[in-house]
This record gives C-alpha cells, sequence and structure tokens, in this order.
C-alpha cells in the first residue's frame, strides 16, 4: 500500500496540476473575453450579409454596407448579381474585353471599398475606366474555396461571357478550406448547404450534391481527429485573430506543435516541405479542381490565370523567422508557388506567382501591404496585385494593348 507522505505528495502534485491547469484555462478565458470585447466594437452599417444558395452556400445580398474596424473603413455595394462591383447591364453589352475574377475575401475584398479592390484598380490600368475598351468583373465571395469558384464560373460565366478568368488563390486559405465533409470540412460556412468535390479510391474528382438545399450542423464534419479540433478552435478564437502576429500568439504558435505541426493550420498545409496524407490530399483535391476549372474554361474559349497571393509568413522577414522559418527543415517559404505552378503547368492554364513581388515591396518599403490585425491585403496590396496582373497580361497579349504599356 501507498504510504502515508507518498499519498500526500501525490495529492499535493495533483492538486498543483490541477490549480496549474484551472489557472491556465480561466487566463486563456480572460484572454478571448478581451478580446472578443475588442472585436465587437467593430461596426457594420447598412446591408452586408449573405443569403442561403442551394450549390454555392451563400452569395453576397444586394444593396450597399459599410465595414468599420480599429485598422479601416470599408465600403461595399452588392450588385444584383451577388458580386462587390458595379452594375452588369451596360457593360455586358459594349465592353470588347471581359475578364472575370474569382476568388476568396482576398479578392472580394475584405478591407477595402470596392474601388481598391484589385479586380477594378486592374480594370483602371488596363482599360482607363472605359467600359467600350473592357470590364474586369470581381465575382469572388468571402469565404469561398476552390470548389466554389469552379461553382461561381458556372453560374455567371453564361452572364459575362468572359474572354479570361482570374482565380485569386490565396494561401492563407485556399488548401485548408478544401476537405469535405467525410474529412472534416467545411470550415468556412459549416452550416450552409451546397455541392462539393472529393477524390474517388482512384483519385478523380467527383462532385456531391448529397448536402445542396438541406439543413446542415456545424457539427455535422466527421473523422476529424482531437488535434485538428483543438486547431480549428484555436485558429478561430478572437485572441489568435487578434493576436497571431504578436510575439505570444507566435511563440505558441510554432511551440505547441501536435504531431509535428503548428497551430497555423492555413499556411502550414502550403508551406510544408513533406506532406503527409491529410496535406498531400488537400493538394490533389486542389488540382483537381484547377485541372476541372481550366477543361470547363477551354470548352467555352476562356484562357485561365492562377494568381497565388501570398499570406502573410511568406512576406515579412519578421513574421518568417519568428514562425516558420524556425524550422527550415520542415518548412519552405516558396514551395507553395512551386507546386502551384507545376499545377498550372500540368493543367495548361497561365500562373502568375506574387510572392517574389510582395517580399520585395515589403523589403524595400519597409510598410506592410496587409492589415496587421485583419490580415487581408490592405489599399497598397491589392494595387501592387492589379499592377503585377496587368503587366503580365499586357506581356503576354492576353488583355489591353502595347500603349496601355507606354502609358504606365
Amino acid at each position: 500500500m501507498m504510504s502515508r507522505v507518498k499519498k500526500t505528495l501525490w495529492l499535493k502534485a495533483l492538486t498543483f496540476t490541477l490549480s496549474s491547469l484551472l489557472f491556465v484555462v480561466c487566463f486563456g478565458l480572460t484572454l478571448e473575453l478581451w478580446a472578443r470585447i475588442q472585436n465587437s466594437k467593430n461596426k457594420t452599417y447598412g446591408i452586408l450579409n449573405w443569403s442561403n444558395h442551394d450549390i454555392l452556400g451563400w452569395i453576397p445580398t444586394t444593396g450597399k454596407g459599410t465595414s468599420v474596424t480599429e485598422e479601416f473603413e470599408a465600403h461595399y455595394d452588392i450588385n444584383s448579381y451577388g458580386m462587390n462591383d458595379k452594375p452588369l447591364e451596360e457593360s455586358l453589352l459594349i465592353s470588347k474585353t471581359k475578364i472575370m475574377a474569382l476568388g476568396d475575401s482576398h479578392t472580394f475584398a475584405a478591407g477595402v471599398s470596392q474601388d481598391e479592390t484589385w479586380p477594378n484598380v486592374l480594370e483602371e490600368i488596363l482599360f482607363k475606366n472605359d467600359i467600350k475598351r473592357g470590364s474586369v468583373y470581381n465575382c469572388a465571395v468571402s469565404g469561398y474555396n476552390l470548389g466554389q469558384y469552379l461553382l461561381q464560373m458556372r453560374r455567371l460565366a453564361g452572364v459575362i461571357k468572359p474572354g479570361i478568368v482570374l482565380i485569386g488563390f490565396t494561401t492563407a486559405s485556399d488548401l485548408y478550406d478544401l476537405i469535405p465533409p467525410r474529412k472534416g470540412g467545411f470550415i468556412f460556412g459549416a452550416d450552409r448547404s451546397r455541392v462539393y468535390f472529393d477524390l474517388d479510391e482512384n483519385g478523380n474528382l467527383i462532385e456531391l450534391h448529397d448536402l445542396a438545399g438541406k439543413k446542415i450542423h456545424p457539427n455535422q464534419s466527421r473523422n476529424v481527429s482531437l488535434i485538428t479540433k483543438v486547431k480549428n478552435l484555436f485558429s478561430s478564437s478572437a485572441f489568435f485573430q487578434r493576436f497571431k502576429r504578436s510575439n505570444l500568439a507566435m511563440w505558441v504558435m510554432i511551440r505547441f506543435r501536435p504531431k509535428g505541426k503548428t497551430l497555423w493550420a492555413s499556411p502550414d498545409t502550403a508551406l510544408a516541405k513533406k506532406l503527409d496524407d491529410e496535406y498531400l490530399f488537400r493538394w490533389k483535391l486542389a488540382e483537381a479542381i484547377i485541372a476541372k476549372i481550366a477543361q470547363e474554361a477551354r470548352q467555352k474559349d476562356i484562357k485561365v490565370v492562377l494568381i497565388s497571393i501570398p499570406y502573410l509568413p511568406q512576406v515579412y522577414d519578421t513574421v518568417w523567422e519568428s514562425t516558420f522559418g524556425r524550422y527550415p527543415e520542415q518548412y519552405d517559404r516558396w514551395i507553395a508557388g512551386e507546386r502551384l505552378k507545376g499545377i498550372c503547368a500540368r493543367a495548361g492554364i497561365y500562373y502568375i506567382d506574387l510572392t517574389t513581388k510582395f517580399v520585395e515591396v515589403a523589403r524595400k518599403q519597409k510598410e506592410w501591404l496587409h492589415y496587421p490585425i485583419d490580415s487581408h491585403p490592405n489599399p497598397e496590396g491589392h494595387r501592387l496585385i492589379a499592377q503585377t496582373v496587368a503587366d503580365f497580361l499586357l506581356e503576354h497579349k492576353l488583355a489591353g494593348s502595347p500603349e496601355l504599356k507606354k502609358e504606365q
């Protein structure tokens, strides 16, 4: 039997452990509550919400809205097609060149007003806002993934009849919010029914309609490991979102590494050198969907350009060196771009990697091209995207004219 001394020591150790755990939990909850109170000061005015859509999950509701935070004041104007863009009627009739931009909140775009989004700035650069010469249509929607880009292209290509489709692919989320329900999805809009994509046992892309038009529960995800649930919960917390670039948050994200993975799940997937089964599946599904977009666009004589929009740890030296750069044997700052380049080559589409350009400009100007707290590109970031894309389209004679190149 356990001696009285050992029993006393054991009880003291247990009490200390439980007390420490309780303190950590209470401290964490206090930080989360404080972060939520701070975030509650952000305001939204007018119409800025989402309508259910059986195929896509959701589309923006028509109307004007304004989002105000401590970092920005952004004005949105959603047209009758659910696009953060001008009304289409006149430009559809007279525009010589039509370009469709697909993407998520980095293109829609959260944090900047409608005239500051990179699709609208691109239109200004290419066509000098002369709709007779051409138009760029912002068909992106916050929270969408690659599968929804394909569905959105199907929905609007017949209306717009574009000659070019631009895919705003972001390493912030396009490999993260991609997995089907059987693998743990959906991440964004978890309670929204939709059509989604998966791979069959032979690795072929399949389109599934079993949840379209049905009411689903946010926790309907299946086969999700405890570690994944913890990572998702941590990544979605108000504290994480507010302080993920603080020294404390980075210290936690990098040093707490269940199964060798950081808590910063989205860039972890994109930047890992060695892909485990989970990450490999995401990349394979992404490639299959991109190939499907290319195939369907080709059938309509549409040229496709995929634009890789880099995320925070790839752009800023201080962020990289304090996070993923600490583990050079596991992570590569440029590897996502190289993989996407290969995917685009196999799909037969054009590719623009903005990572090098963002890194160069951030180093030279010593200023952020993203909002530090919100993490989306700021107006300077959007203009850099637009200018780089414009230069590419002009160089490859996909849009605009040589005269435009001289005017810049």
